[in-house]
């Protein structure tokens, strides 16, 4: 595992959240992506399926890489 004060784990944390909350209705959302489709029961579950598959990817990709410098 990685220890737990490493940087990356709070920009994994922090990226987690971002991709939840783009889903949210938002103004940026609106004008950027209109014709995303309405928040139902199984878009929430496909949204939640595509964020774990891609945040764990991004994480699987980074195994073994230095911390960014910052």
């Amino acid at each position: 595992g990685t220890d737990e004060e490493d940087p990356r784990v709070g920009r994994c944390v922090m990226s987690v959240q971002a991709q939840c909350l783009a889903y949210l209705p938002n103004r940026f959302r609106k004008v950027a992506f209109p014709d995303h489709p309405e928040a139902t029961r199984d878009e929430v579950d496909a949204a939640a399926r595509h964020i774990v598959d891609f945040t764990l990817a991004g994480i699987r990709g980074m195994k073994g890489k230095r911390p960014a410098e910052g």
